[in-house]
């Protein structure tokens, strides 16, 4: 694996990433739920990302799905959303807010963003003045989760082994594994633009 090609993202800008990835995520799980009951959570995401000055970290798709009226996201872009979640629990672990679980296990997303300290002001405090694990311990996570990346798709490559398990609980551990190493890629400074890292093995 090459070594990383630009400079690694500062600790405030993680924390703005994690901010923007937490309306994200929850933008995507509000997709199915009932507009009177979520309108006003949906058009406070915006508001909130302005407020704690993470509205710059935001990539243009991003906007776009974020203040995209409910019901208004395709059926590909509410999942990617949601599986966002991934990302940001290495962003928040990163941030020493979140006890990352097992490479196996999903995510909570209510978790997750508590740790954000989402939709309250108090938020602007973690952009403000961040806190980042030290270098060696992010590049250890981009190994682990590099590791584990290899051994899936070494692991799919042969169709007996992918017989032998439900071929839901692969695909879910194949997504987690995927989000997991994107972020953990952005992190050590594989790519300037977060959507835009090479996850390809």
């Amino acid at each position: 694996m090459s070594e990383k090609s630009v400079t690694a993202p500062s600790a405030t800008r993680v924390a703005k990433r994690a901010m923007v990835l937490g309306a994200l995520v929850c933008r995507g799980f509000i997709e199915v739920e009932s507009p009177a009951d979520v309108e006003e959570l949906r058009q406070s995401l915006l508001p909130w990302i302005d407020l704690v000055g993470a509205r710059e970290e935001m990539e243009q798709h991003e906007l776009v799905a974020l203040t995209a009226p409910l019901g208004g996201l395709d059926a590909q872009a509410q999942i990617n959303l949601a599986w966002a979640v991934e990302g940001l629990a290495v962003l928040t672990w990163a941030m020493k807010r979140y006890d990352l679980h097992p490479d196996d296990t999903l995510a909570e997303p209510q978790s997750v963003t508590h740790t954000l300290n989402f939709l309250h002001e108090s938020a602007k405090a973690l952009v403000d003045a961040p806190t980042l694990r030290d270098e060696s311990e992010l590049l250890a996570m981009k190994d682990t989760c590099y590791t584990k990346h290899c051994h899936l798709k070494e692991f799919a490559a042969n169709p007996l082994n992918v017989e032998k398990i439900k071929e839901k609980e692969f695909s879910i551990t194949s997504s987690i594994s995927r989000e997991r190493m994107r972020a953990a890629l952005w992190l050590t400074g594989a790519c300037e633009i977060y959507s835009e890292v090479d996850i390809a093995v």
